[in-house]
């Protein structure tokens, strides 16, 4: 696929991997399951979209579907934009397993392999920090949810 420099820039895999590896992280230790691959690319989505990522709650206390209904503009155009980001979140993830930051787990879900390089990574930059945050806190919401395929209805999404 051919990119502009600023895309590649923008969405290279080390910065979307860091967005991923968060996301992974914190839903996982919110959820009674591990994140499904699936579920990535519309919440790495969301905190890349910034109409969708200066919306998303400061506190990972806060519940999805209330987020979700005080915030309907954020459905809009998800599915678009979730499709035309697979090529940059996938190949964030297997940027972030051949790291051995991520890895598979069950025959969908993702963990967290090495905790310790993730933390040394958020706290290496402070560009990063906003988008950090933000994607801690939309893994932890979507994992208190009653479940990643009842997320992606509430999303208006399908698999």
């Amino acid at each position: 696929m051919e990119q502009s420099v600023e895309t590649q820039n923008l969405l290279n895999p080390a910065f979307c991997g860091l967005i991923v590896a968060n996301i992974i992280d914190s839903y996982n230790s919110k959820a009674k399951q591990h994140i499904p691959f699936y579920l990535l690319y519309p919440l790495t989505t969301m905190v890349l979209h910034k109409n969708t990522r200066i919306r998303i709650p400061s506190r990972a206390s806060a519940k999805i579907h209330t987020w979700i209904q005080e915030n309907e503009q954020i459905k809009i155009g998800l599915a678009e934009r979730s499709k035309s980001m697979v090529p940059f979140i996938s190949d964030s993830i297997l940027f972030m397993a051949e790291q051995d930051v991520i890895s598979g787990h069950d025959n969908i879900g993702l963990v967290i392999k090495n905790k310790r390089t993730l933390n040394k990574i958020n706290k290496m930059s402070d560009f990063m920090a906003g988008y950090s945050v933000s994607s801690k806190v939309i893994g932890a919401i979507s994992g208190n949810f009653n479940g990643p395929i009842s997320l992606m209805a509430i999303l208006g999404l399908r698999l």
